[in-house]
């Protein structure tokens, strides 16, 4: 069942997670308070994107030496202002928890941030949908965004709450950038293709079954990609009958 919204980076959550352990619960909480009642409105929007400069105009106290402490701890690759996505990831599959006022990585937290392919994050992709996304871009070939949209869309009604035409593209949107930090699938302008590391990734989940009928458009894609596939291995067996004859042709003269 889908259920974290703002889909993060898995690299920035296992450098969040790391930052954070054995860290002071309240101060972290403080510190995303304070950011959150400064976060502006569509009307009056607030610039975010320079950390160095935001955080010491909009900050103080433990809230500043926090914000600077994450900053610098992730090298400069994690944003304090944008912790929330990552937040829901790490309490919905309870990677970090909170003793006695301090953060601790739990067990599946210490598998999560091992690597970019273990039982964790497995379990994660299965569950928030880019496997699905995955399979998606192995029957779409250089397919835009939009070519995916029905068939997630689909999707999240059977295993989300989510219904809204906005939710539904942000969401695709995030997935789709997570797949592409982690190299299983390439864009290329507004196309978006899986890569052989994609597929050998995708090979692990093919006992999966998904639930939405795919349309079809994508039954179609599927099927001239199958054709495609048996066609190259076909043409690749008389290539290499044409070696042999020939080999014995030579030798023969």
């Amino acid at each position: 069942m889908i259920k974290i919204p703002l889909f993060p980076s898995y690299i920035q959550t296992q450098l969040l997670i790391k930052c954070l352990n054995e860290k002071n619960e309240s101060e972290y909480k403080s510190m995303w308070n304070a950011i959150w009642n400064l976060r502006g409105t569509p009307q009056e929007p607030v610039d975010w994107q320079n950390p160095d400069q935001w955080i010491p105009e909009r900050l103080s106290g433990t809230d500043n030496e926090f914000a600077l402490m994450i900053w610098k701890e992730t090298n400069h690759q994690m944003n304090p202002r944008y912790v929330r996505g990552i937040q829901f990831l790490i309490d919905g599959y309870d990677l970090l928890i909170a003793e006695h006022g301090k953060f601790k990585i739990t067990e599946r937290g210490k598998v999560f941030i091992s690597s970019l392919d273990n039982e964790i994050i497995n379990e994660i992709d299965i569950e928030e949908g880019l496997i699905f996304i995955l399979y998606l871009c192995s029957i779409n070939r250089e397919a835009t965004r939009k070519a995916f949209l029905k068939e997630w869309g689909e999707y999240l009604k059977v295993n989300s709450n989510y219904r809204k035409d906005s939710v539904i593209k942000d969401t695709l949107r995030r997935r789709l950038t997570n797949l592409l930090e982690r190299k299983l699938i390439s864009r290329e302008g507004n196309t978006y293709d899986i890569n052989p590391s994609g597929e050998k990734y995708l090979s692990k989940f093919e006992d999966i079954k998904f639930s939405p009928d795919m349309s079809e458009e994508s039954q179609l894609n599927k099927q001239v990609e199958e054709f495609s596939k048996k066609q190259k291995f076909i043409l690749l067996l008389i290539i290499v009958n044409l070696q042999r004859v020939r080999m014995k042709w030579s030798k023969g003269s």
